[in-house]
């Protein structure tokens, strides 16, 4: 297997790529995380009402420096809630649409909780 082909295969069912245009009609999208097939022509700030809360980022993200970034959002997609980073960018081809690229960090969520229970408990055994 090939460095970039084993690559992909660790990285593929944490990230996601929609894309949809100004208006928040969503275009298309990759389908890693959730198959999202069925939203296809709708808009994005009706199916995910707390996306319009960063429409007017939205609306500005080709004059911004760099990408908008929301990290650990709680979120419900189809058949799947989790803990998600959300990123905007400009499409480098396409002026009037945005890419939306959704990172699962569900299981390192999980990972830090266990963790943090770890510590707390260790912690208090070391009190007594």
């Amino acid at each position: 297997m090939k460095l970039k082909e084993l690559k992909y295969s660790f990285i593929e069912n944490r990230f996601q790529l929609v894309i949809f245009d100004h208006s928040g009609e969503l275009l298309t999208s990759c389908n890693s995380i959730v198959n999202l097939d069925d939203c296809v022509g709708k808009s994005v700030y009706d199916k995910w009402p707390v996306l319009l809360s960063i429409r007017p980022a939205m609306q500005e993200l080709g004059s911004l420096p760099k990408p908008f970034r929301l990290p650990a959002i709680e979120f419900a997609l189809p058949d799947l809630n989790g803990i998600f980073d959300f990123e905007f960018y400009p499409h480098p081809e396409e002026p009037d649409q945005i890419i939306w690229l959704l990172v699962d960090q569900s299981l390192l969520e999980k990972e830090y909780r266990e963790t943090g229970r770890k510590i707390k408990i260790t912690s208090a055994l070391d009190l007594d």
